[in-house]
Order: C-alpha cells, then sequence, then structure tokens
C-alpha cells in the first residue's frame, strides 16, 4: 500500500518536473525570439531598405551627374563673365584719361563734343562710381556709333540718361549724355583683379 502511494507520488513529482522543464524550455525560446531574432529582423528591414536606397542613388547617379556638369559649366561661364568685368574696371576714377578716349571717339564718329561735366566720385558696396555728363551735337548716326563705341570701351561705362533734341529739319540734333565710370574695386574683387594684373 504504502510502495503503490510512493510511486504514484513519484510519477506526480516526474509529471511535474516534466511541466516545469516545459515552461522553462518555451520561457528560453520566447526570450531567444526577443533578444535575438526580434533585433536580426530589424537589422535585416534596414538594410533592405539600406539597399533599395543605394540602388536608387546609383539609378539617379548619370542624372545628378549630369546636372553638377551642367551647373559647372555655368558657373565656369559665369566666373569668367566676371573675370572679363573686372579687367575693365581701373582702380582709380581716371577721368581725364576718360575724356581723351571719348574725345577721341566723338571726333573719329563727327561728333562735336563741346562740354564735360564729371561728378564727385560715389562710393558704393565693393566699388566706386563717377557720372559724366555730356554735351554736344552731331547726326542721329554719329550719335548712335558714338554710344556704341563707348558701351564696348576697354574700360567699363554705362550709358544712365540720354536727351536728344530734334529742330525743324535740321541733320544734326543737340544731345546731352549721362555716363556712369566704375573704378576702385574693393574686397575679394580687388584682391583677385590686382592678381590677374601683375599675372
Amino acid at each position: 500500500m504504502n510502495a503503490h502511494l510512493l510511486d504514484a507520488k513519484t510519477r506526480q513529482f516526474s509529471r511535474i518536473l516534466h511541466y516545469a522543464g516545459l515552461l522553462a524550455a518555451l520561457a528560453c525560446a520566447t526570450a531567444s525570439y526577443s533578444w535575438l531574432h526580434v533585433p536580426i529582423f530589424d537589422d535585416i528591414s534596414r538594410t533592405a531598405e539600406r539597399i533599395e536606397e543605394l540602388k536608387l542613388s546609383m539609378q539617379n547617379a548619370a542624372v545628378i551627374h549630369e546636372q553638377h556638369q551642367r551647373a559647372s559649366e555655368r558657373l565656369a561661364t559665369a566666373n569668367q563673365r566676371i573675370a572679363k568685368v573686372r579687367e575693365r574696371v581701373p582702380s582709380e576714377a581716371d577721368a581725364g584719361e576718360f575724356l581723351s578716349e571719348v574725345s577721341r571717339i566723338a571726333s573719329q564718329e563727327n561728333l562735336a563734343i563741346k562740354d564735360f561735366q564729371p561728378e564727385a566720385p560715389t562710393n558704393m558696396d565693393g566699388y566706386a562710381q563717377m557720372k559724366v555728363t555730356l554735351e554736344g551735337h552731331g547726326s542721329y548716326a554719329s550719335i548712335c556709333t558714338f554710344l556704341d563705341r563707348i558701351a564696348n570701351l576697354e574700360r567699363l561705362a554705362k550709358l544712365q540718361d540720354l536727351k536728344l533734341s530734334a529742330t525743324g529739319n535740321a541733320t544734326e540734333y543737340p544731345v546731352t549724355a549721362t555716363l556712369i565710370i566704375y573704378f576702385g574695386l574693393r574686397g575679394k574683387d580687388a584682391k583677385i583683379s590686382t592678381e590677374e594684373k601683375r599675372g
């Protein structure tokens, strides 16, 4: 009787140990999934997303390279234009020299200049400028060619204002032109301009 009861308790204890083992195995499996598999799956997901991003980058590489090439070409063109403008801007106003050049062109184009009025220089942001007012008379054609040649002088000059009068059937017209001449680059532009002239 005692032996039979002992065997029943032994079997019951054995089943308890078996269930405890199952629970322990289940707990280990759950912990393993949480600690190992989930991070691995997350890494795989992130890696897959990165791979897709790299694929898209490779597909767009040709387009990006072409856009970069175009931007570089536009930048080079702009820098060339800026360099040409810098070369046309002297360090000093030299209004007398400008008048000599203007007078020479006017003579060649049969435009008579009777007055030349330079104003006081004005300091701007990074450069200085001076207004110069010319008064003269000539034919319509001579006035047009004169202004065209002034615009294409080696020195940078801009026509700001022009007044042309006509009376009756006259072949020559009184003209008043206000020009702006530029000089005295400062800062970065001045440094580059000086280095270019030395070179």
